[in-house]
This record gives structure tokens, sequence and C-alpha cells, in this order.
């Protein structure tokens, strides 16, 4: 066979790893596994890590590996314990775990189950949440209107991931609430706690608590006095928490791990203005939409290391849409597109057409242009169409899937990479944004609508 030989004959059993693995570059997991299929030897040499790895995500492999199967079938080991073979590879077993939850994703098998906990079974009037999210990609936070409860939906009903979080009686229907770096944020005008999450321990413990718009937080012999009726801008970059009162331009800055405020950031522009929108990315960067008179919108950078603002700075005459990922910023408006590198403040994309608000996949802008899939990479600066077209709608539902609406019907498409390449399957779904929530594994999903679904897919 001409790949298990080269041409004079020699096997390429015999050849130096390091040369085997430049030639597995080049090599799918299916001829891999052709390759571990021929003999023990064979087997030996391509059901090394150093292949495999590289066709594997790496969060992805250490949770399938510690997380039961929902779904049946359930994922089962190809190892025997009478067999004569060598043990499969840690990383090409890896890779068989991630086939099995993408399998199931292009067959559309998955289980639906309704949130529900042991509380559910006793008292009829549990199901009146106010939503649910994900914390972990196995614990979900259900939103009530006097608590926050964390449920582990491994089991069914729900485990108890920890014991509730009580809310105060000033909270309401109009709190709000983030999650992430183990803490659980709770949100109303400027009043913000702050509860620390050790699922291990299953404990959840208040750690801080404060008026974003005063200089320290509260003690804890302090009573709580509700503040002004106050509407309010937030976000939460890793360990920073950034809160606006709508209708000014000041930043407040917090450290949500010391519970101290780093600074009060006033707005470098000279005119009458207001902060609009803020946007994250997965730096440490911010960037800012400022309304500035009548007409003038500005956006800006802020640096969440430096507690500075950073020169960028460009100007539109009308409303527009942020698009951040990484040190790059998209900027929609009338159905144009203009991407920038704001920390260079370089302009990367001018004027593009686009008939859909961007989205992003493996840190590519993607969007409908002339009714095609089109992406483009603000790194290499390269736009490029795609081979699915005749679209009027897409979501792009994780790195792996795509939904699109094409002549009115809905279609699944796989993608690789880059759509360097693309298949339609047949995985009867429909996903709404605003309806639907994918945990960071894409192994299960919140249903939003009515009492609220989990869906998994492993």
């Amino acid at each position: 066979m001409a790949l298990l030989e080269t041409e004079d004959g020699f096997p390429i059993q015999f050849l130096p790893i390091e040369l085997i693995e430049t030639v597995a570059v080049y090599l799918t997991p299916k001829d891999l596994a052709a390759c571990c299929a021929v003999s023990h030897r064979m087997r030996e040499i391509f059901d090394e890590d150093m292949l495999w790895r590289r066709h594997c995500n790496r969060e992805l492999a250490e949770y399938l590996k510690t997380t039961p199967c929902k779904l049946e079938p359930q994922f089962v080991s190809p190892e025997s314990e009478n067999s004569t073979l060598s043990p499969v590879s840690y990383w090409r077993m890896a890779f068989m775990r991630e086939n099995h939850l993408w399998n199931n994703w292009r067959q559309g098998k998955n289980k639906t189950e309704q949130i529900k906990n042991q509380h559910s079974v006793v008292s009829p009037h549990y199901d009146n949440s106010i939503c649910h999210i994900f914390h972990t990609s196995d614990v979900i936070l259900g939103f009530f209107r006097d608590r926050i409860e964390l449920l582990d939906v491994r089991e069914y009903p729900a485990a108890d991931a920890t014991h509730p979080i009580r809310l105060h009686s000033n909270f309401s229907q109009e709190t709000q609430l983030k999650s992430g770096n183990n803490m659980i944020l709770t949100l109303r005008e400027t009043w913000i706690q702050v509860h620390e999450v050790n699922l291990s321990l299953k404990v959840c413990s208040l750690k801080h608590e404060f008026f974003f718009n005063n200089a320290e937080k509260l003690s804890n012999s302090e009573t709580f006095r509700p503040n002004s009726s106050k509407k309010c801008i937030y976000t939460m970059v890793g360990v920073f928490f950034i809160g606006v009162i709508k209708g000014e331009s000041t930043m407040h800055i917090w450290n949500l791990e010391s519970g101290e405020k780093l600074k009060e950031e006033f707005c470098p522009l000279v005119r009458s203005c207001q902060i609009m929108e803020i946007k994250t990315s997965d730096t440490k960067n911010l960037v800012i939409s400022v309304k500035a008179g009548c007409n003038d919108v500005i956006v800006l950078a802020y640096s969440l290391t430096t507690l500075t603002y950073l020169t960028f700075k460009v100007t539109y005459q009308s409303n527009i849409g942020l698009y951040v990922c990484e040190n790059h910023v998209g900027i929609h408006i009338n159905n144009r597109l203009d991407v920038y590198n704001y920390e260079t403040t370089d302009l990367l994309l001018k004027d593009q057409a686009v008939s859909s608000h961007p989205q992003f996949l493996h840190n590519n802008f993607v969007f409908i242009t002339n009714k095609t899939l089109t992406f483009f990479n603000p790194k290499t600066r390269v736009l490029k169409s795609t081979p699915i077209t005749g679209l009027t709608r897409f979501e792009i539902m994780c790195n792996r899937f795509i939904q699109v609406k094409r002549n009115w019907e809905n279609e699944i498409w796989e993608i690789s990479g880059v759509f360097e390449r693309v298949k339609k399957i047949m995985m009867n779904l429909w996903f709404d944004s605003c309806a639907f929530y994918l945990n960071r594994t894409c192994t299960r999903y919140i249903v939003r609508t009515g009492v609220g679904n989990v869906i998994h897919f492993w």
C-alpha cells in the first residue's frame, strides 16, 4: 500500500517518529484510524498522543472523561479486558468521546428534561422562576423572585449544588444576574452583591456588598438602605466589575476579589456626553460607545490593566452596533460594517455591505453579504465567501454547527475549522438565540421559554 511504504518499498513504520509526525499532519482522523487497523506495530505508531491531540479540544477532553453520559446509547470504550492489543492512547480515546458527542448533534439525538429538583415535587408553585443560566457546564442558576438556586443537572430531578442564595426583599424582577470566576453577582440599580461559590464544598457565601457609585463596600454591621431609583449598565471581566449610571459618563470600576473600588473613570470627551454601551472580549479591554451632543456617537477603548483610556477614537453620526473580539471591534451602521484594531487604531475593513449583524467563529467576523455567508479574518485581512449561499438569516450555535434560514427552510450545517469543510446535516432542530443558552462544552443547552428545559447531547 502506498500509505504504508515509501517508493522504494521501505515500510513507513520504520521511519523516525518525528518524520511520521510530519506526515500525520496531512492525515484525517479517519486516515489515522485506518493506519491503526493495519498491524500491531502500525497501531503502536499511529496511536501516539502527539498525532491525535491536534484533533481534540483540550478542555472538552477532560470534561467528557469525567462526566457520565445521560443520553443513550452511552459512549463505550473499545477496549476490553481480554484484548491483546496495546491500550488506546489518552488523546485517541478523547477523540472517540468527542466524536460520540458530535455524532449525537449530527443525528439530532438528545434528551429533554424539565428544570426541576426535589422542591418541585413538594410544592406545586415551585416553577415560578424568572430565568435560568449556566454557571458551569453542569450547574444551572435558577433565578426566582426570592432566591437563586444552583442546580446540578447531571441528575434528574436536579440536585442542589449548594444551598440557595436568599434575596433581599428589595430585589425584584428588575434584578440582573451575572456569573463567572466562581462568583455570582446580583445587581439592582447601583446595589451589588457578590457571592463566592465553592461547588466541591457545596458552599455559597456572601463575599462583598456595595453600591458601585460609593467609595467603599458595605461593612457587615451596616443596615441596608435602598438607593434612589437608577437604571444602570453593568459588565464583568474576570475579577473586574464596571458599573455606569445611565445618562452619565463615569465608569465605576471595582475589584470583585478584594471588594475594593479601583477607580472612578471620567470620560475624556470634553462635551456633555453619556455612555450608551460597554462591550467586552477575552482581553482585559473594554470598547465603549458614547453619545455626545445631539447626533454624534463616539467609540472609545479602555484598558483594565492600566486603568486608562486608549488612544482609539472614531465618530459616527448615527446609532451603531458594537461587536468585539479580542483586540478587534466591528462597528455596524446602516447595513455597513467597519472593522478596526482598537489597540493600533488601524482600519482593517471599510464599508463592507452586510445584511445581518456579525457573529464570531474562531475570532473571525461572520456575516451575510449578497445572501452569501462570508467571513473576515482581522489578523490576515482576508475577506472570503463560504459555500453556503441563498441565506436570509444565520445563527452560530457553537464552533462546530451553524443554523441558517434559506428559502423559508431551516437548515443545520456542520463546519470544520473556518469553513474549510461544510456539510449539511439532518438535525431537525431550530434554535432561537434569545430562547436558548448553550454551555461551554456544547453538551447541554437551556431552552428559556416556558418553565425551562435542559437539552442533553451527552
